[in-house]
């Protein structure tokens, strides 16, 4: 249950928690909450006798009296939850009579931690959902007003918190024209009918902000909801008359009532997706206590003042936290943008992930077997759809699971230790931390999983839901190789800058969202290049080999360019403008995509130790003689209908460009001058050539273009090529 909404923070995590058998009557208040609290003393203690300590120099010290038969593993953290949110302070005493190695670390919230209800936190990131909701219907939730339904009460933590998040919401209290409102002709409704006909009164946003499970599916029992106390006006997904859904509490709908009101129409996440600022606020609250610690132990750091600076940092905190929820977000947006198109791919992910160490099970999870989604894509009556909003949530889930697994396997150790993970590193901690205790951030006990833990999130949000899985895929390598690549292109043709540029681009939701697809595009064919001409190589050492002769090349890129890829450039362009793609965008943009083919072209040239500049011009001419680079960029365009086209499609792409690369590597070994030997070559070969330039150019007369025919261009030109 608590898996996949961990995917944001470091641990892996469980639900879990404890029963007193022989509590007072209830109203009995005071004995009441004496024996429950005492009951969770004993829970904890016992948690803690079976858990492995820490000794100050770093040594594993195993529980006492007990037979361990697994590895030792010191990290035990538990969280408030309902009923013990109060109880942090409780907890931490214990672990530090305990003698626990992280104190008050052991338990989030407390008297030194962060307080999810003072900071809002969990209602803030909800809201932030909601916003996107919104903002892709083309409304600011901000300035322009809704109307919200909601559950929970003004004094609840995350129902109280996010109603005052914007000034312009309108909550709707029972009033002489609650008849009107609620679509009924009865003068008086009991509770139960009352709560069932605001559920499904026309509204804009039903915010989930208290506790109960108020939706189900019609394909479920009110049993299957497990939650008794709500059975009598539980209703449908399909039923629910607001258009979008913010569910800040857990559990308020089942996922199959999600499902059933997204197919409906309505824009809903996950519980999971809206809510997990409250997890992931504890998360960064433990991570900054366990690298403060050690500073604390060692002296630098006065425990009261470390308690100082944890105020301090409250809301850059919270500012890393919201990130999660933003990107988060937005990824599921881009996924569900895909729409029909997009789902074979997404079935072959499910599959993929089945596989995977991150077992992925779909009754579980909720997921229909291949056939229904391929069906439900396919549907007679022209509505066929994609997965729904809280499917992709799942698969996104599971995907940022397999690929943190992938890289906290030993083999992908001197990955997450490269240099250029560092800034990975330190971008989870507050400014100020990174500012004054970079050293103890950087000898952080949790080093190597919050790296893992950032940089699989960031693939996922950054490069889409089957990015590294189609790579490893096509390329025939593994996820931590894929990852690798996504390190060094992010650095090579700057990424970021790119990212933080369309994230604040001042353009329409859907637009925004364009934007972001097509720098997928130009990050997955970087990455694609890398992986294919520099296997094995880390991020560091390839970037530092790479990146002046990248530059020298963009510098230089139109004295290059040949008129088949200019005029594919100018086409991208016109597509940019066409969109609205502010200025900044689109030129970092087409500088990326005008540098397609650049990491072969800089590797080759460092290798033989040729200009970057003589290796481009003989790459290029090579192009345009055999009609390669028209060819290139057919493959490039075609839209593959499942993934056994989109591998033929990735290998007839990769196939025209390293043909080029492995004859220049032949024709002009070290030292010589590349474009002289190319000349020398077509000379000497004009009627070899002309086996290839002639079928390319009546292909491209044919005014059409397919696989078949692009697989029968690169095997001609294998064969005569190599």
């Amino acid at each position: 249950a608590q898996k996949v909404k961990n995917t944001v923070i470091v641990p892996t995590g469980a639900k879990g928690g404890f029963f007193p058998k022989l509590l007072p009557p209830p109203a009995q208040r005071d004995a009441w909450l004496a024996e429950g609290t005492e009951a969770y003393r004993i829970f904890i203690r016992a948690l803690l006798s079976l858990t492995d300590n820490l000794a100050p120099d770093g040594a594993n010290i195993p529980p006492a009296d007990v037979v361990c038969h697994d590895t030792p593993d010191p990290y035990l953290v538990v969280a408030a939850d309902k009923g013990t949110a109060s109880f942090s302070d409780t907890a931490n005493a214990i672990a530090q009579a305990h003698g626990f190695w992280l104190g008050d670390a052991f338990a989030s919230g407390g008297g030194n931690g962060y307080d999810h209800k003072a900071m809002a936190i969990t209602a803030k990131g909800a809201w932030i959902s909601v916003q996107r909701h919104f903002r892709e219907m083309g409304v600011d939730v901000q300035t322009q007003s809704i109307r919200v339904a909601g559950v929970g009460d003004m004094s609840g933590d995350v129902f109280g918190n996010g109603m005052l998040l914007s000034p312009v919401i309108k909550l709707v209290p029972l009033s002489p024209a609650v008849q009107s409102m609620l679509g009924v002709t009865a003068e008086s409704l009991s509770p139960s009918d009352l709560i069932a006909a605001i559920l499904k009164m026309p509204s804009d946003l039903l915010w989930f902000g208290g506790i109960g499970t108020y939706v189900k599916a019609a394909t479920e029992s009110n049993a299957d909801a497990g939650d008794r106390a709500n059975d009598a006006h539980r209703i449908n997904g399909a039923d629910i008359g607001a258009k979008v859904v913010g569910e800040g509490a857990n559990l308020g709908a089942t996922q199959a009532g999600r499902i059933e009101y997204a197919v409906k129409g309505g824009r809903i996440n996950t519980d999971f997706i809206d809510n997990s600022a409250g997890v992931d606020c504890s998360d960064n609250e433990v991570n900054i206590k366990i690298a403060l610690g050690g500073e604390v132990l060692a002296g630098r750091l006065a425990e009261a003042d470390r308690d100082t600076l944890l105020v301090e940092m409250t809301d850059d905190v919270a500012a890393l936290v919201l990130t999660d929820n933003i990107l988060q977000t937005q990824a599921l947006s881009l996924a569900e943008r895909g729409g029909v198109a997009a789902v074979p791919g997404h079935v072959r992910l499910i599959q993929a992930l089945e596989a995977s160490a991150a077992e992925l099970d779909r009754k579980v999870e909720g997921l229909p077997a291949d056939d229904v989604l391929i069906q439900r894509a396919r549907n007679a009556d022209g509505a066929g759809h994609g997965l729904e909003r809280p499917e992709l949530a799942v698969v996104m889930a599971y995907a940022k699971m397999a690929i943190y697994d992938a890289l906290t396997e030993d083999a992908a150790r001197p990955l997450i230790d490269d240099a250029l993970l560092v800034p990975d590193l330190h971008a989870a901690f507050p400014t100020a931390m990174r500012d004054r205790f970079a050293a103890a951030i950087d000898s952080h006990r949790l080093r190597r999983e919050l790296i893992a833990t950032k940089l699989a999130n960031e693939i996922v949000n950054r490069g889409g839901l089957g990015l590294a899985f189609e790579l490893a895929e096509e390329l025939g390598v593994g996820l931590a190789d894929v990852a690798a690549a996504f390190v060094a292109a992010r650095a090579l043709f700057d990424f970021r800058t790119l990212w933080a540029a369309i994230d604040a681009a001042p353009v329409a939701g859907s637009v925004h969202l364009d934007l972001h697809l097509i720098g997928i595009e130009v990050l997955r064919t970087q990455m694609s290049d890398l992986i294919r001409c520099a296997p094995g190589e880390l991020p560091a050492r390839l970037v530092a080999r790479l990146k002046p002769g990248l530059g020298r090349l963009g510098a230089e890129i139109d004295s290059f360019l040949r008129p088949e890829p200019r005029a594919q450039l100018d086409r991208f362009a016109a597509r940019l403008v066409a969109l609205g793609a502010p200025e900044a965008v689109a030129k970092s943009l087409v500088g990326i995509e005008a540098l397609d083919g650049a990491v072969g072209v800089g590797l080759l040239a460092s290798d033989t130790g040729s200009s970057e500049a003589a290796t481009a011009a003989a790459y290029t001419a090579l192009g345009e003689a055999t009609g390669l680079d028209w060819a290139k960029g057919a493959a490039a365009a075609l839209t593959p209908s499942d993934p056994w086209e989109r591998l033929l499609q990735a290998g007839l792409v990769r196939d025209f460009e390293a043909l080029r690369l492995d004859l220049l590597r032949r024709i002009a070994p070290g030292g010589s001058d590349p474009a002289a030997a190319l000349s020398v070559w077509l000379t000497a070969n004009a009627d070899r050539l002309n086996r290839i330039a002639a079928p390319v150019a009546r292909a491209r007369a044919s005014g059409g273009v397919t696989t078949a025919m692009l697989a029968h261009l690169a095997g001609q030109a294998r064969t005569v090529l190599t």
